[in-house]
């Protein structure tokens, strides 16, 4: 009896010891899975070291310019690995640590997370921003970038991908982006109420890049029902508001980061449960 006892003692111990280090193990993992990202410093936030210092000045000019002309912060973030998380949940929780790019963020503002041993890409934004969005930009953002991240080329998947949103912004804004990579005269004003720099540009940012109409398959991954659940649920929401129709547009405006076939069923999906949304014929034209 005695040696039976001494058994069981032993093995409760063994139990205890192993269920410890499995809380251990889980405490580490969690801890490594949300990496504790340092606060921005910059609208070029190269944690995982693979933007050249030519390219990263570059964007900073670029992106600090679009935010005095247009009040509009664009922040980007390159990551080693989201710790096993999805891209879209890795984002979402940045998006809210840094208050950047978060849909409920007050300012205006966008924020592009770049995993690169998953290699790949999710931009955030917030609901104030969206009017001012070209239609469909974020997604004709992913689709070009898709090859070069694919490639492990991510400076210039980062490149491309702002220059495309840049000069679809200026496009629909009506401002010229010419010498937007050149660092701005210095301001210590509100970039929302102080209006173009001095010195007026004329033109583009850079290299001149195709719109597309469509997104094919292969854009930016983006989990739709994740970001479905940002927005007021259609249950309590008052038909026709404009917060209504900007969370139908948006939803609607996801899906062009989805698979051409998932995008059919969830665009068919939108248009049988909306009969009255503003965003059927941009659905109806999707598909």
């Amino acid at each position: 009896m005695k040696l039976s006892d001494q058994r069981k003692s032993n093995w409760i111990l063994l139990l205890c010891c192993s269920a410890a280090l499995f809380l251990s193990l889980g405490v580490n993992q969690l801890a490594q899975t949300k990496q504790q990202i340092p606060a921005p410093t910059g609208h070029v936030n190269d944690f995982a070291g693979v933007v050249d210092e030519k390219t990263k000045q570059q964007l900073e000019n670029i992106l600090e310019n679009v935010k005095l002309k247009t009040g509009i912060e664009f922040d980007l973030a390159t990551v080693q690995s989201t710790g096993g998380q999805d891209i879209s949940d890795f984002s979402l929780e940045l998006a809210k640590d840094w208050n950047i790019g978060a849909h409920t963020t007050a300012k205006k503002s966008l924020l592009l997370v770049l995993a690169v041993n998953e290699k790949m890409s999710f931009t955030r934004f917030s609901r104030s921003v969206q009017n001012d969005l070209p239609e469909g930009v974020l997604g004709e953002m992913g689709q070009r970038m898709r090859a070069l991240v694919d490639a492990g080329q991510f400076s210039e998947a980062l490149n491309a991908g702002v220059q495309h949103f840049v000069s679809s912004l200026g496009q629909k804004l009506a401002f010229s982006t010419e010498d937007f990579d050149k660092a701005p005269a210095g301001s210590t004003t509100n970039p929302a109420a102080s209006g173009p720099p001095a010195s007026q540009p004329t033109d583009e940012a850079g290299p001149a890049i195709p719109r597309s109409t469509k997104t094919e398959a292969g854009a930016e991954a983006i989990n739709t029902s994740a970001a479905r659940k940002e927005k007021p649920s259609a249950k309590t929401k008052k038909p026709g508001t404009s917060v209504d129709d900007a969370a139908e547009s948006e939803e609607v405006e996801l899906t062009l980061t989805r698979p051409l076939e998932e995008r059919v069923v969830i665009l068919k999906a939108f248009l049988d449960g909306h009969p009255d949304s503003k965003s059927r014929v941009r659905a109806t034209e999707l598909l």
